[in-house]
């Protein structure tokens, strides 16, 4: 049987924390024969170079990287300094559709 017959999935949410990996991801399943976002929709994060510049771009989830890392050092030097409690914080973030997404195939 083709290759593209043992992906048994009409649609996937595949999330890449590290933007490479969405991108070599999308190149086996070039290679496999399987269309994103025809046969799956791939969402990443990290809005770097070079998922913009992808066939087809990519879809991603961004935020402040930045302020992230700081805000986790600052959290853990108040935990070991003053023994506090961990706190949850929630950091804005944003969606950037392109082309790695797609409605469900019928």
């Amino acid at each position: 049987p083709p290759r593209s017959t043992l992906f048994p999935y009409t649609t996937l949410f595949r999330s890449a924390y590290d933007h490479w990996g969405a991108v070599e991801l999308v190149q086996e399943a070039w290679r496999m024969g399987l269309g994103v976002p025809e046969r799956f929709s791939l969402v990443t994060f990290n809005d770097e170079y070079p998922v913009e510049r992808t066939c087809p771009s990519l879809t991603v989830v961004s935020g402040p990287t930045r302020e992230m890392g700081r805000m986790a050092a600052r959290m853990l030097l108040e935990r070991i300094k003053r023994k506090r409690p961990p706190r949850h914080v929630v950091l804005p973030q944003s969606l950037t559709i392109r082309e790695s997404t797609g409605p469900v195939p019928a």
